[in-house]
């Protein structure tokens, strides 16, 4: 057996009693402490020879992968929706914006691809196919900046060398043209509300443009009469039902919170991409939105309307960003205020 070593970075390539040329690298330490070594092979030493100067190189630049099995983009995206994401976003944000997306475009159609295999050219015939399915191009640079953050995330965690993300031109939005109400047609809604219990509120939305989830959000501890100050600290929105108990299937019958996947053969389509279930679904199938069956998958886990240790809808949320503030009020709604009950 012959071989060569390398004093300075531990790699060695050597001819095996198989016949082959065999080379192993130093990478780096893994999670575990012990050493990272990556090995080659092939026909001949030259062969092996640049292929092992092709791992150091990554090595050396800092663009080495971590240790172990590269997960594919939908294993990936899943990781990041249950584990990463929750951790930087709004659980109505994840429910709403980001679990859709990625469910119902970015794992169908990129989600078959390694994550270290995943190129360029994918990501060109993705948006293309998107834009020919007609969604918004606002919608598309959603998905885009969706993928890209967890991309960067793998980057991070060395599971992959690059985000292919960068590496193309990014989807352009549109802006979106904002109408604001006429003077007769605010004073036809403060009219309308003037009798109405809560009343009061839309005349502080109007005059202080606040958002319905903000006006809905405030309490009389975050105003100031005296001082005519609002403080705009707190939304009141609602949150999808999530199960609580360890057991799904010995509480509620109905409304599971997820589109359901295209190729559920199952499904009564109703509108749009959401249906109702009209028999059991397949085995794997745990997404469905609607109306489900008394009896569904044993893996079925999304039940949460009738549990009794549900948690979701309408909750104080705070303003995501800069949206916390405070506000100064006019002198006509001063009085208005003082006059709520």
């Amino acid at each position: 057996m012959m071989a060569t070593r390398k004093p300075n970075n531990r790699s060695s390539i050597y001819l095996g009693k198989d016949g082959k040329w065999h080379g192993w690298v130093t990478m780096g330490v893994k999670d575990d402490g012990t050493p990272d070594r990556r090995h080659r092979q092939g026909k001949t030493e030259a062969e092996v020879t640049a292929k092992v100067r092709e791992l150091e190189q990554k090595r050396d630049s800092g663009k080495t992968t971590k240790a172990g099995k590269v997960p594919t983009v939908g294993q990936w995206m899943r990781i990041y929706l249950d584990e990463i994401a929750p951790m930087r976003v709004s659980r109505l944000t994840l429910d709403s914006t980001y679990r859709p997306k990625v469910e119902w475009w970015i794992i169908p159609r990129l989600g078959a691809h390694r994550l270290d295999r995943l190129r360029p050219e994918h990501l060109d015939a993705f948006y293309a196919g998107l834009v020919k399915e007609g969604l918004a191009p606002n919608t598309i640079v959603q998905i885009h900046r969706i993928l890209s953050r967890a991309l960067k995330l793998a980057v991070r965690r060395e599971l992959i060398a690059r985000n292919v993300c960068q590496m193309i031109d990014a989807p352009t939005g549109e802006d979106t043209e904002i109408e604001p109400l006429l003077r007769e047609e605010a004073q036809d809604i403060l009219d309308v509300v003037k009798d109405r219990r809560n009343g009061t509120r839309w005349s502080v939305a109007l005059a202080l443009g606040l958002r319905q989830s903000e006006s809905l959000g405030l309490r009389w501890k975050y105003v100031d009469l005296d001082k005519g100050v609002i403080r705009v600290f707190w939304q009141l929105k609602r949150l999808r039902y999530q199960h609580g108990c360890k057991d799904p299937h010995a509480c509620g019958t109905r409304l599971h919170r997820y589109p359901c996947p295209k190729d559920c053969p199952k499904a009564k389509r109703t509108s749009g991409r959401r249906h109702t279930c009209v028999t059991a679904c397949r085995k794997n199938c745990t997404k469905h939105g609607g109306a489900c069956p008394k009896f569904c998958a044993p893996d079925c886990t999304k039940h949460a309307v009738a549990c009794p240790d549900r948690t979701g809808g309408w909750t104080f949320v705070k303003p995501k960003g800069k949206g916390k503030r405070s506000i100064a009020l006019p002198p006509p709604l001063v009085k208005l205020l003082q006059l709520h009950p």
